[in-house]
C-alpha cells in the first residue's frame, strides 16, 4: 500500500483495502460538504511542513483502521504537531463505520471531519488548510 494514498474498504471485508484515485482541487485540500468526499493530495515525505498555528477551536475527528499506514502517519503527525483530534476506529465500532460512510460513501481511510468539512486522505498541507478554513468559518459565524 502506497503512502499518502487513501484506501477504500472493500465490500468483501473491512480488513482488505483497494487504492482509489486521487481527485484533489488546486488548493491542495479536497474539502467538500459532508456526504460527498474526494481524495486529498499526495504528500512528499521529504518536504518540511509548517506546524499549524493555533486555528481556533476547531474539532478534528479522524476515522481510521488499525492496518492503515496513512492513518498511522496522520496520527503521528498530528500528535507531533500538537493538533488535538478524536480518533474513531471504523472496524472496532460499527456506529463509527456508519458515521464515516455518511461523510464518505466510498469508505476510504483516513477520513477527516473538521467542523463539518470532509477531507479524505492525508497530507500535512491539506489538513492545515482544512483546519484554517474551518477556523475562518467558525470565526465568521461568531461575528454574525
Amino acid at each position: 500500500m502506497a503512502a499518502g494514498v487513501a484506501y477504500r474498504l472493500g465490500p468483501w471485508s473491512t480488513s482488505m483495502a483497494a487504492p482509489i484515485s486521487r481527485d484533489a482541487d488546486r488548493s491542495g485540500a479536497a474539502l467538500l460538504p459532508a456526504g460527498s468526499a474526494t481524495q486529498g493530495p499526495p504528500s512528499d515525505r521529504t518536504q518540511r511542513t509548517e506546524t499549524p498555528a493555533p486555528v481556533g477551536n476547531v474539532q478534528v475527528v479522524v476515522y481510521t483502521t488499525r492496518w492503515c499506514p496513512v492513518c498511522k502517519r496522520a496520527k503521528k503527525w498530528m500528535a507531533s504537531s500538537g493538533v488535538q483530534y478524536e480518533e474513531r476506529d471504523v472496524e472496532s465500532s460499527p456506529s463509527d463505520g456508519q458515521r464515516m460512510r455518511a461523510l464518505n460513501p466510498r469508505g476510504s481511510v483516513p477520513t477527516f471531519d473538521i467542523d463539518g468539512q470532509v477531507l479524505v486522505g492525508f497530507s500535512p498541507e491539506g489538513l492545515i488548510a482544512a483546519m484554517r478554513r474551518a477556523a475562518a468559518i467558525r470565526a465568521a459565524r461568531q461575528t454574525l
